[in-house]
């Protein structure tokens, strides 16, 4: 994401929050609806400020061995797993 359009997308997240707030404000009656939606906006702010100070992903070498990355199961049949017992 180019500088520009990561700014245009937390001017964006905080409009719409500044919206929400100002609805609430005004004893707009759907108060959980709005609620959520404060959230979500809260929380694709905080996405795009954590992709911001991460390093860009790099795709791994086409000639290197494949590696079965972490969540993608052990590879053995669902029938061999032995449930955990509580």
């Amino acid at each position: 994401m180019s500088g520009g359009e990561y700014q245009r997308e937390v001017e964006r997240c905080r409009r719409e929050m500044a919206e929400v707030e100002r609805l609430l404000r005004e004893g707009h009656p759907d108060i959980d609806g709005l609620c959520l939606a404060l959230h979500d906006w809260a929380q694709e702010l905080r996405i795009l400020e954590r992709e911001r100070r991460t390093e860009p992903f790099t795709p791994p070498d086409a000639s290197a061995p494949c590696v079965r990355s972490p969540g993608q199961g052990s590879g053995a049949p669902a029938a061999d797993r032995t449930p955990i017992a509580d």
